[in-house]
């Protein structure tokens, strides 16, 4: 009878190095590594590169200044509010806001506020018609809108300020959509 040999407490093939690996220079940066792509995402989402800024654009005229506070680039299916701010240099006898429609292609209108008097569509422009204006008077008018969620590359189009039929001042616009 063979002697018997004492019974080890680890499984055939392990041995008391595989227990106490050797400290190396990847395990100690692996949770540094971590927390530096960590850091670098939350960097990139808080530079606005991700969407989510707005920006004010704003153009002048002789009979009026239009202000558009909208993003500039947005991800796909969020809410955005756009606020068109006009200020009457002159009488202005029917202050009418237009949008050329690629700048709203794949966007829902969630509201408008105020509410516009008229809602029309010609020379190829959504066209929102309001009241009188008076010269030094402020109107702010605002668009909540949510980004399709199926769409995605670059809305662009105007936002012109009339008077009735005439036009006033115009202010190219674009948004970026991110997916």
């Amino acid at each position: 009878m063979a002697p018997s040999r004492p019974a080890s407490p680890r499984p055939d093939g392990i041995d008391p190095a595989h227990e106490h690996p050797p400290a190396t220079a990847w395990r100690r940066i692996r949770p540094l590594l971590s927390l530096l792509v960590l850091g670098a995402v939350v960097a990139w989402g808080l530079s606005g590169r991700a969407g989510g800024r707005s920006a004010t654009q704003s153009a002048e005229a002789p009979a009026a200044t239009l202000q558009v506070h909208m993003p500039r680039i947005i991800r796909t299916g969020q809410f955005y509010e756009t606020t068109v701010t006009v200020r009457a240099r002159r009488d202005i006898a029917k202050l009418t806001v237009a949008v050329e429609p690629g700048l709203w292609q794949d966007v829902t209108l969630n509201s408008t506020v105020p509410a516009a008097a008229e809602e029309s569509y010609g020379d190829g422009r959504v066209r929102l018609a309001f009241d009188r204006l008076a010269a030094g008077e402020t109107f702010v008018f605002k668009v909540d809108a949510q980004i399709n969620p199926s769409r995605w590359g670059t809305n662009a189009g105007s936002v012109a300020l009339l008077d009735g039929d005439t036009p006033l001042v115009a202010l190219p616009l674009s948004l970026r959509i991110l997916p």
